[in-house]
């Protein structure tokens, strides 16, 4: 791992989902996620606080009650991936089992609720260890996370870091950096989220992480032919948007974000 990337703590929303009792006969889902599966991606040379999942351990599986509405997705064949981006290539056929997926985004209040019950501490608040980063500047070595800083002028579009900015104090707790807090914020999407942070999180509600070809399928809507967007193939629908893209000159200028629009079909 560059020892320059080890700032970043990926920040994601979360959507949980869990296989439904009812399974299409003879369909089985196209990836088995294990109960540890943090442990599947993980490398050599990683950074402690990435790969130690000891602060999970002591999480009881199914112990939060988790009220969210859950969408029912039925089971099928479609074609996964897209021949118009290299990294969705190639488009292959996923056979998907019957499962459930939570309506919306983790919120902030509920990933707090789970925090409250758990004591549960998540990378981008765990301390660092100089020892793993030799030559590093020390005081760099704080617990923190990237936000997104738009600058005055880009230099190509090869160095994501010129729009990145690592904030010491920046977490779920602190989206926009330290000063900043999710009072009022309770029901946007938690952020600041690593995948071993996502993973406490779903074992403790009883349920799981989707697989990549379960969330594109949902994303979907079941649709089974390859699309340039999980809405179709053109942006927009009738002037409007119907995700949070980016609109304006990436990344130096940004016009309104619409809101997202959610529809899943049955």
């Amino acid at each position: 791992m560059n020892t320059k990337l080890f700032l970043f703590t990926p920040s994601f929303c979360l959507l949980l989902s869990c296989f439904s009792n009812s399974e299409p006969k003879g369909q089985t889902a196209d990836l088995f996620v294990s109960q540890d599966s943090s442990r599947c991606y993980m490398a050599a040379h990683i950074p402690s606080r990435f790969s130690d999942s000891d602060t999970a351990h002591h999480i009881v599986e199914g112990a939060g009650i988790d009220k969210v509405k859950m969408v029912h997705v039925a089971g099928g064949y479609f074609m996964m991936g897209s021949n118009d981006f290299a990294d969705a290539k190639p488009v292959h056929e996923v056979k998907i089992a019957d499962f459930l997926i939570d309506e919306h985004e983790v919120t902030n209040g509920q990933f707090e609720k789970f925090v409250q019950a758990t004591g549960y501490v998540t990378l981008a608040e765990r301390p660092l260890d100089p020892k793993e980063f030799p030559g590093v500047d020390p005081n760099m070595l704080k617990p923190g996370s990237a936000i997104f800083s738009p600058p005055k002028e880009v230099q190509g579009l090869n160095n994501h870091l010129q729009w990145w900015s690592y904030v010491v104090g920046a977490n779920w707790r602190h989206p926009e950096g330290p000063n900043s807090s999710i009072q009022g914020k309770e029901t946007f999407p938690v952020v600041h989220i690593a995948y071993q942070d996502a993973e406490a999180y779903a074992k403790w509600t009883g349920k799981r992480l989707p697989t990549e070809a379960e969330w594109e399928y949902a994303a979907r809507a079941r649709t089974s032919n390859p699309m340039t967007y999980y809405w179709g193939n053109e942006l927009l629908d009738n002037d409007r948007y119907l995700a949070n893209i980016f609109q304006g000159e990436f990344p130096v200028s940004q016009y309104e974000v619409r809101w997202l629009y959610r529809y899943f079909t049955s």
